[in-house]
């Protein structure tokens, strides 16, 4: 069997992906969120994976994905079949785990991937692990995991008055609260992965890529410092002088527009790195602090988002 890639589903429309786009560009590797649903929990008898599903950031090109029905060998158990909807008449007759060891190891591990999801580190890694097991194949592991629920505490952590809502932190949950949304049916395999990318391309905009690469762990509370108004004002004025100088080039060439490159560059050589940028109708010039790490920047009339680099 193929695990056959194919451009996202017209729903991920709907969902912010360049800061994940920008943070593969950054880093020179995929990154792959990876979901899966099974017949029950991992450490349960009778488990078995039902559908897997990825999404491929690469650090070049457009996104794809892939996902695919399995056949278990063992009966959905009811609580299963309530989170996902899968029942057994779903997955008869449906390939086997082993006609998908090699791409998925292809995927996970050889590829040189970063791979995240939702508990993907402790559910369904270790699920993709058990069903090698089970069906005697070498185990897959992944070269670089990023588990996106460390993640969702270090936004509580660093938001105490606004996470209150995540007590839960179920995934649907964590993504109602940022003001993320994806048409389609939550907890198939794919629903959650393209979720998962969503929640965690509003983390890299809002907190930039370092806390990524780190594994979103906080220093002590001893140890942190938290945003103050001269560090909000620094960057703010760092990021006016960019604007400013992005606008004089404009006026200073030939040129009846300023293109997205010029301005990126600008911003650059300011520390700071253009992640998105959009034509909505500003007033011609103006620049709003949206946190330490993230600007926005109204550049002639067309919105740039910016992180802090250095």
């Amino acid at each position: 069997m193929s695990f056959a890639l194919r451009a996202l589903p017209i729903e991920a429309d709907s969902l912010d992906l360049d800061p994940v786009l920008w943070l593969a560009r950054r880093i020179g590797r995929p990154i792959i969120a990876l979901d899966t649903e099974s017949t029950t929990f991992v450490d349960v008898e009778g488990f078995g994976i039902a559908e897997v599903a990825i999404v491929i950031v690469p650090p070049a090109g457009s996104p794809c994905c892939a996902s695919t029905l399995l056949d278990p060998g063992v009966r959905m158990q009811p609580g299963a079949t309530r989170v996902s909807g899968l029942t057994d008449a779903h997955l008869r007759g449906r390939p086997l785990f082993p006609s998908l060891h090699d791409d998925l190891g292809f995927y996970l591990a050889r590829s040189q991937a970063i791979v995240t999801g939702y508990r993907v580190d402790a559910f369904d890694l270790r699920g993709v692990a058990r069903d090698c097991a089970r069906y005697n194949l070498p185990i897959i592991e992944a070269t670089e995991v990023r588990d996106l629920a460390p993640a969702i505490e270090y936004y509580q952590r660093a938001n105490p008055e606004s996470a209150a809502g995540l007590a839960n932190k179920r995934l649907t949950s964590v993504a109602a609260h940022l003001g993320i949304s994806l048409p389609g049916d939550p907890h198939r395999a794919l629903f959650d992965a393209l979720l998962s990318l969503g929640i965690l391309s509003y983390f890299v905009a809002r907190y930039g890529y370092e806390p990524f690469l780190g594994g979103y762990v906080l220093p002590q509370r001893s140890d942190r410092r938290s945003p103050t108004a001269s560090t909000l004002a620094q960057d703010r004025e760092r990021l006016r002088c960019a604007a400013e100088a992005a606008v004089a080039l404009r006026r200073s060439s030939a040129a009846t527009d300023l293109s997205h490159d010029e301005v990126a560059d600008a911003l650059q050589a300011a520390g700071f790195a253009t992640v998105r940028h959009g034509g909505d109708a500003f007033a011609p010039f103006g620049v709003t602090v949206i946190d330490a790490n993230g600007l926005r920047a109204r550049i002639d009339g067309r919105r740039y988002d910016a992180m802090r680099t250095k």
